[in-house]
């Protein structure tokens, strides 16, 4: 599934940061299965970009065609749709229900559109470190067992996107190692593209296009 953005400009980015920007004002065509790293300066836009490409925010000037089609033209059946089908993504706030256990959140996902890695919830949980803990509200996980619980839940979906918003900043290396494996298995199988938004990091992961936000 490609992706482009042709001079769109959020208007909560400041001017300078448009002028300096590889995204903002130009013309961004993200092929179907890249691997792409965003830099994202503070206050350059990083959940911004995140929510526009998930059909979140749609206030902006310019325009964002998926697979040529723009999504002006959207409703929102087609972007209930996308999300259930070919994007996927980790939010920085993470967005989870607190009273529902992990369990519980990553099913309420996993059961619209099911996938064969959503059958085995437990084991990927055990990869994680996290098979003790999906019986327990998410009310009372720390913020990297949250962040866990948000990343099964994100691979258990189909997708031909997966965007990941500063996804490991409550992680250790060791976890974040982890991870991801475990993601980049789920997307090989989906044979699918991710977007990995935050400050220039890029964890390990292969990259085959750097962006500076």
């Amino acid at each position: 599934m490609q992706l482009r953005l042709q001079n769109v400009q959020p208007p909560n980015i400041p001017p300078d940061r448009v002028r300096q920007s590889g995204v903002w004002g130009t013309d961004l065509t993200l092929a179907a299965g890249s691997r792409v790293l965003v830099n994202a300066p503070s206050g350059s836009g990083k959940t911004t970009l995140i929510h526009l490409l998930y059909g979140l925010r749609k206030t902006f000037s310019g325009e964002y065609t998926v697979d040529g089609k723009n999504t002006a033209a959207l409703g929102r059946r087609d972007w209930s749709e996308l999300r259930q089908c070919r994007f996927s993504v980790v939010f920085q706030d993470l967005r989870l229900f607190p009273q529902a256990t992990g369990l519980e959140n990553i099913r309420l996902k996993a059961e619209l559109r099911p996938v064969p890695a959503a059958r085995d919830i437990p084991g990927m949980a055990r990869r994680l470190g996290m098979d003790d803990k999906l019986d327990r509200p998410v009310s009372t996980l720390s913020q990297g067992e949250r962040q866990r619980i948000a990343l099964l839940r994100a691979m258990c979906q189909p997708f031909d996107w997966l965007l990941l918003d500063e996804p490991f900043s409550h992680l250790d290396e060791t976890n974040i190692g982890y991870a991801r494996a475990l993601l980049m298995e789920r997307i090989e199988e989906e044979k699918a593209g991710f977007l990995l938004a935050g400050l220039g990091f890029d964890y390990g992961f292969p990259t085959d296009k750097t962006i500076t936000l």
